[in-house]
Order: structure tokens, then C-alpha cells, then sequence
């Protein structure tokens, strides 16, 4: 398991280097970053699921506030997420899609630390 771990912390750096030349970059270092720490918490066995269902809920806010984005790509057909000049709002999309990614991933990480929490009041 603690491998995952190192590779969920590996993937959302590595989001995060991606973005260095976008105008955004702040705004998607503090997206992305969290969920690297949460993985590297992980791997320590230092859970905090309060934290992870606060990021978990700013994600899902972004979501929504998004989902427009998901909305236009399923009208236009599935378009593939690669064909910059082919496919409308293509950012726009895979923005969407990166979020929901890390949603998920704290919705995991948050099980699994109120799992270990509950695990260690028990014991």
C-alpha cells in the first residue's frame, strides 16, 4: 500500500510541475499540492481525514461550479481530451477531469483515515 501512496504523491507533484508555465499556476499548485501532502501523510501513517473531507468538499465545489465543462463535452460527443484543435473548451475539460481525479483520491484517502482513526480509538 505505501507504494500507491508514493505514486498518488508522485502524479499530483508532477501536476503541479506541469502547470509551472500557466498564468493559473497558484491557483492549481494549491488544488494539487494538497493531495501530494495527503499521499505523503499517508505513507507516514499520519492520517488527518478532517482535513482530507475539507479538501475533498472545496473539490467538489469546484465541481460544480465547473460543470458546465463536463456538460459541453458530453453534448459535443466525447471529443478526445488530446485534440486541441478539434475539440471545444479542450482545457476547460481536462481541468475538470484532473479535479475530479483528485476528488476521488481524497474521498479514498479520507476513508481510509477515519478507518485508521476509528482503528486506533478501538485499540
Amino acid at each position: 500500500m505505501k507504494i500507491i501512496h508514493l505514486l498518488v504523491a508522485a502524479l499530483f507533484f508532477f501536476f503541479v510541475v506541469v502547470q509551472y508555465n500557466d498564468p493559473d499556476f497558484l491557483i492549481w499548485t494549491m488544488i494539487y499540492l494538497p493531495m501530494a501532502l495527503i499521499a505523503i501523510y499517508a505513507f507516514r501513517n499520519k492520517h488527518n481525514h478532517i482535513f482530507n473531507l475539507v479538501y475533498a468538499a472545496g473539490l467538489l465545489i469546484f465541481l460544480i461550479f465547473n460543470i458546465e465543462d463536463l456538460v459541453m463535452w458530453v453534448d459535443d460527443g466525447f471529443p478526445s481530451m488530446m485534440d486541441e484543435e478539434n475539440t471545444p473548451n479542450v482545457e476547460g475539460i481536462r481541468e475538470f477531469m484532473g479535479v475530479a481525479i483528485a476528488f476521488v483520491l481524497a474521498m479514498v484517502y479520507y476513508y481510509v483515515a477515519r478507518n485508521a482513526v476509528k482503528k486506533n480509538i478501538h485499540s
